[in-house]
């Protein structure tokens, strides 16, 4: 397999589990890796490459059809295993990653001020003990906990495993295991409170969010201010929302 000079492996590793068809957006964004990174392999896992009963989390998970969950699990297997770059479908790129990844092979960036997103964006060497960490707490879990689903996110996890490495949030650069933390302005130039994208010159690609595992009407909540947002603009839709707050 082919390395970059940081002997990361080039390839792009991203899950469809559940056989369903791919929308038009999900379509764009893997077209938009094929174009802004050229010379790296896609690779889809799936129900034919992938075993979803390896533990008992990703098995719950996936008779539950909660796909996105067994993704979670899945993509943390794949770059311990393989190592590379994982992304969620709903990633679009539009610049190469490649001279960041050339500076430190294990990148993720964060989504919030004090969260990071493994989805947005998380790249790795095989064998990276901090990836090792989290693969095995996904392996001591189950999805079912008192016969419900246990929705904790990847992100919840994710940032969990980094504040026991020192990890101090403030949406900055930092440095935590072998990972460089970029702020959300590099992969997640997304405002939430406005449901807004809000790209820089530092942005390489954006998440779209679709959160396939979300209720309805929660997406509806999140649409409907998104809506309100962009009828009455950014500025005046955020001085009316904190001028109603209790």
């Amino acid at each position: 397999m082919e390395k970059n000079s940081a002997g990361l492996p080039k390839v792009i590793h991203y899950c469809w589990f559940g056989r369903g068809e791919k929308s038009p957006l999900i379509q764009r964004c893997i077209q938009s890796w094929r174009e802004k990174m050229p010379g790296w392999e896609i690779r889809e896992w799936n129900e034919d490459n992938f075993d979803v009963n390896a533990c008992p989390y990703s098995a719950q998970a996936y008779a539950a059809k909660k796909y996105a969950f067994v993704s979670d699990y899945a993509r943390f297997w794949i770059l311990y295993h393989e190592g590379g770059v994982c992304l969620c479908t709903d990633v679009e790129i539009y610049k190469s990653y490649e001279p960041l990844l050339e500076k430190t092979p294990a990148v993720m960036g964060f989504e919030l001020e004090n969260t990071i997103n493994p989805g947005s964006i998380m790249s790795a060497l095989p064998k990276d003990p901090l990836i090792g960490e989290v693969l095995r707490e996904y392996e001591s879990r189950e999805f079912l906990v008192d016969g419900k689903p246990d929705t904790t996110t990847i992100v919840t996890t994710a940032t969990r495993m980094l504040k026991r490495h020192g990890f101090t949030g403030g949406n900055r650069l930092q440095q935590v295991g072998n990972f460089t933390l970029y702020p959300g302005e590099y992969f997640s130039p997304f405002e939430h409170e406005t449901q807004m994208f809000r790209r820089t010159e530092n942005t390489y690609s954006v998440h779209h969010y679709t959160a396939t595992w979300s209720p309805w009407y929660r997406k509806l909540r999140f649409r409907c201010i998104g809506l309100a947002a962009r009828i009455l603009g950014r500025e005046r839709y955020l001085r009316l929302k904190h001028k109603l707050k209790p």
